[in-house]
C-alpha cells in the first residue's frame, strides 16, 4: 500500500487525482488543506510513514488566531523530517510559490521532486510519478 500526503486545499483537485489513481493498486491519498495541519502531521509522523508527498503552495487559512502557513512553510518541515528519497509532486499554480518550493527540497538533498502545474498535468504525469514512488518505497524499506 501506498501513502500520499496530498497538501492541498482544493477539492476540485483532489478528486481530479483520485479518480485519476490505479484501480487495481492500494493507495491511500490523504488530503490536508491547511499548512499548519500538514507541518503538524509530519512533525509527528514517523520518517517513513508517508511514501510520497504532493504539493500546493496557496493553502487555506486555519483560523484568524493561527498564523498563516503555506506550502513554503510545509518544505521546511519535510526538509528536516522526511527521508530525501520521498518523492515530491509540486502542482502548484503559483508560479513563485513552486519554484521556490522546488529549490529548497532540491537544495535538501531531495532525489526526485517533479512540478508540473496542475491545469497542465494529466493523469500520466501521476502515474508516472506514482512509479517513482513505488520505486522510492521499495528502496526505503529494503
Amino acid at each position: 500500500m501506498l501513502r500520499i500526503l496530498l497538501v492541498e486545499n482544493d477539492k476540485m483537485r483532489e478528486e481530479v487525482f483520485s479518480s485519476w489513481l490505479p484501480e487495481n493498486e492500494k493507495i491511500v491519498l490523504r488530503m490536508i488543506p491547511y499548512g499548519n495541519i500538514a507541518m503538524t502531521i509530519l512533525e509527528k509522523d514517523q520518517p517513513g510513514d508517508w511514501h510520497g508527498i504532493m504539493l500546493d503552495h496557496d493553502l487555506d487559512v486555519f483560523s484568524s488566531e493561527v498564523p498563516y502557513r503555506s506550502g513554503s512553510d510545509v518544505v521546511k518541515v519535510l526538509a528536516n523530517k522526511i527521508d530525501p528519497r520521498v518523492p515530491v509532486f509540486i502542482h502548484s499554480m503559483n508560479p513563485s510559490g513552486a519554484v521556490h518550493m522546488q529549490t529548497v527540497l532540491e537544495g535538501s538533498g531531495f532525489d526526485s521532486v517533479t512540478r508540473v502545474p496542475f491545469f497542465d498535468m494529466g493523469k500520466e504525469d501521476l502515474l508516472d510519478w506514482l512509479e517513482e514512488v513505488e520505486d522510492a518505497k521499495d528502496v526505503l524499506s529494503g
